[in-house]
This record gives C-alpha cells, sequence and structure tokens, in this order.
C-alpha cells in the first residue's frame, strides 16, 4: 500500500534471525507516493517478523504530526496487513504524541471534519474496528479529556458506538461542532465552556449522557 522514496537513513545492529528482521534505526527521512506524506524524522528499534511489526522507543515526525513512545501490530500472518482494519492488532503506548487531523485523515478517511489537532497520552489497544483507549490524556483545542474510550465501527465515525468515561475533563462545546447534527448541536450550544465527569453511550446522533 506504500511507494516509499527514502531520501536518507542511518541504522545499526541489523540482525536476521529465522524469520525476523530487525535493527536499530538511527535515523530516516522518506517520502511516500501515494499519500504525499513526508516523514521528516524517524528513530525507532524496528522488528518485523510472520507475527508482528514492531516501532519501540518511537520518534517520528511525519506531515505535522509527531509521536512517541511505541507502536506495535500483530496479525496471524502478514498477508493480513492487507486488511489492516479487521484483521491486525495495535498496542501503542503514547507520550504527549501529536495526531495532526489532516495526517490522519490519509488512513482514515472522514476524520478531518475533527477540524483541530489531537495531544494524545494514554495506551491504545484492538483492532482499528474497536479500540479501546485507556488511561486517557486527551487534549484538542480548549477540551481537555482524562478517563477511557471504547470505540466500536471506525474508521465509519457517524456509525461509530462509543463508550465513554470521563474525570477531570474541560469541555468547550465549539471543539465538538463535527461530530453532531445543527439540531443537536443548537441545543447543546449554550453549555459552551463546562468541568465535566460522567459518562457517554451510544451513537453521535443516538446517545445516553449521564
Amino acid at each position: 500500500h506504500f511507494a516509499v522514496d527514502l531520501n536518507s537513513g542511518e541504522l545499526t545492529n541489523f540482525k536476521v534471525i529465522g524469520d525476523t528482521i530487525q535493527f536499530k534505526l538511527l535515523s530516516l527521512q522518506a517520502h511516500d507516493h501515494q499519500t504525499k506524506l513526508e516523514v521528516k524524522s524517524l528513530r525507532t528499534f524496528f522488528r518485523i517478523s510472520q507475527a508482528s511489526l514492531e516501532f519501540l522507543d518511537l520518534h517520528l515526525e511525519a506531515g505535522r504530526s509527531k509521536i512517541t513512545d511505541s507502536v506495535v501490530f500483530t496479525y496471524k500472518r502478514m498477508r493480513d496487513l492487507n486488511d489492516f482494519n479487521n484483521k491486525v492488532t495495535i498496542a501503542a503506548r503514547l507520550k504527549k504524541s501529536l495526531i495532526h487531523h489532516e495526517d490522519l485523515a490519509l488512513f482514515a478517511p472522514g476524520s478531518e471534519v475533527i477540524g483541530k489537532p489531537m495531544l494524545l497520552s494514554g495506551t491504545i489497544s484492538g483492532r482499528v474496528k474497536r479500540l479501546i483507549y485507556k488511561n486517557m490524556d486527551a487534549h484538542f483545542g480548549s477540551t481537555s479529556l482524562a478517563g477511557w474510550l471504547e470505540m466500536d465501527g471506525l474508521p465509519a465515525f457517524n456509525e461509530t458506538f462509543i463508550q465513554l468515561s470521563l474525570t477531570r475533563s474541560a469541555i468547550d462545546i465549539d471543539d465538538f461542532r463535527f461530530a453532531f447534527k445543527d439540531a443537536v448541536f443548537s441545543r447543546l450550544k449554550p453549555l459552551d465552556k463546562f468541568q465535566l465527569a460522567g459518562t457517554f453511550t451510544g451513537f453521535v446522533n443516538d446517545f445516553v449522557a449521564n
């Protein structure tokens, strides 16, 4: 799915052990033909096998996004990468990772509607179709969210079932304009900015909030 120009790179400790290839990547700059995404800097311990694709001690700058600290993809066979959303399991540990919505939209079409970059810390696990975000510390716009989140149905956001539990969170309702139909948002708009703890269960247009 990628056709990449490798502009420059440096690696060390290259090893082949059975079906496993691993090395320490000291630097890499690259350009993806399909998405036009620029990888400005990539440092990581990289390992690939018939069961996993691992980026440990990760420092990635791509497009307008910056990602740390580790991302691991697991699968039953390497061909499962062809059906990434359904067959690949993600285990990511994020530490102040900046995800720009326009970069995200290259891989999850429709997510550009978020309209703001996200600063994320915590752990994300599961498959794209059903992701769980624990120890959530998320910031976008004037909003900060803490707690945990489960999303079942991605990447089709409007068809995704959401379970969200929040503690010590600060909300600017304008940051969520993208998620609601006009009739719903017009009722929420007077909330403006507020502190929040509670739960949200359902879809963006059919939900229960306590």
